[in-house]
């Protein structure tokens, strides 16, 4: 869980959880348990499909934001709820930690990428949020709110 501690997980740090994945590399090997793969791998693959889209891409876009009854919202972190609806119709618990990752792209999380959780949560005639996801992202404003970040 360390890996997925926010601003991203590193192309070493993907390759490290793909490893222990694959049980090994024939110097070392690795048993883990069912709980452990079924947590870790749809992270994985979703971590290396961002990866790709981006090197399409071109790179990483820079960070923007996205004006909504006038009020600027992270465009990265809307983007990514935008897409889950549009392929799947909802955001799921796993969704809403990539949505969560997108906020964490600085050093602290913003007033904005605060407020862009909190209009996922909110705006239910846009983002279907499941009760799992929306219980994650209310318990991680509840985090900011309380570090005061």
């Amino acid at each position: 869980e360390n890996v997925f501690d926010g601003a991203g997980v590193t192309a070493i740090e993907l390759e490290t959880l793909a490893l222990l994945l694959a049980g090994g590399d024939g110097k070392y090997s690795y048993k883990l348990s069912d709980g452990a793969i079924s947590y870790l791998q749809p992270r994985v693959d979703a971590r290396r499909e961002d990866l790709a889209a981006a090197e399409l891409a071109g790179r990483k876009r820079p960070s923007s934001y996205r004006v909504i009854n006038g009020v600027k919202y992270d465009d990265k972190a809307l983007t990514l709820a935008d897409d889950f609806m549009r392929v799947q119709q909802k955001v799921t618990v796993a969704d809403a930690e990539r949505i969560y990752d997108a906020v964490l792209d600085g050093n602290q999380i913003t007033t904005r990428e605060r407020d862009t959780l909190e209009l996922i949560i909110l705006d239910g005639s846009t983002y279907a949020l499941d009760d799992d996801a929306r219980q994650y992202l209310r318990d991680k404003i509840a985090d900011i709110d309380q570090s005061g970040n």
